[in-house]
């Protein structure tokens, strides 16, 4: 039986918005992250244990030296999110050459702190439901080009890459290889496809894209 994803408690006595909204984010990023590995990542079926977030069922990779490296980029990304630093997440699958087979690009476009417990309470219903509906997507997009593709790299490997408001790139481990951003700060390249519809809420806007390497 699949295990239920907690979310951000929102209205109680002493409310921190901003990490609540953070701690929304970052579990969507999470979840982004851990359905590519398990679509593309090459990691046994059984490497994974499964959840419900919300009305979906999503997979979590339990390989420990992937959970550790996902846990451990997340802290940061969440202090980012946080302080509203964060511009661009990417999560990639890459190959021997480092190139990107498949990247799944989260463009946060706009993000609104508020101080009243009770508009996040309104709106975190809202945003979770747009957020599935972008999980959804990616999950259901995923399986017919898996079999396609996916046995054409003999080695890949997963890597999440960020980029910080102010165009500044930011390596979360240091890895091999060099990763040159598109300029996208408000739209979506002409190499990218969109992943469902954008995020846009009261208090956060996020663009969610696909790419896939042409072989």
């Amino acid at each position: 039986m699949g295990k239920s994803v907690q979310i951000a408690k929102v209205g109680r006595k002493g409310f921190n918005s901003r990490k609540a909204l953070a701690d929304m984010v970052t579990e969507f990023l999470e979840i982004i992250s851990h359905t590519l590995l398990f679509n593309y990542g090459g990691y046994p079926v059984e490497t994974f244990d499964t959840a419900f977030y919300g009305a979906i069922l999503i997979h979590k990779c339990r390989v420990k030296e992937v959970s550790d490296y996902v846990s451990g980029a997340l802290q940061t990304v969440h202090r980012w999110i946080k302080f509203d630093e964060l511009s661009h997440f990417a999560a990639c699958i890459l190959d021997k050459d480092n190139r990107a087979v498949m990247e799944v690009l989260l463009i946060i476009t706009d993000m609104q702190y508020s101080h009243f417990s009770d508009l996040l309470t309104s709106e975190a219903a809202d945003i979770k439901q747009q957020f599935q509906q972008t999980i959804f997507t990616l999950q259901r997009g995923s399986h017919i080009e898996n079999m396609r593709s996916i046995f054409l790299y003999e080695e890949v490997r997963f890597e999440i890459r960020t980029k910080l408001r102010g165009n500044c790139e930011t390596k979360l481990q240091k890895r091999a290889g060099e990763f040159k951003w598109e300029k996208c700060d408000q739209c979506i390249p002409e190499n990218l496809r969109p992943c469902g519809r954008r995020i846009d809420n009261k208090l956060v806007e996020i663009v969610a894209a696909v790419r896939h390497l042409d072989t």
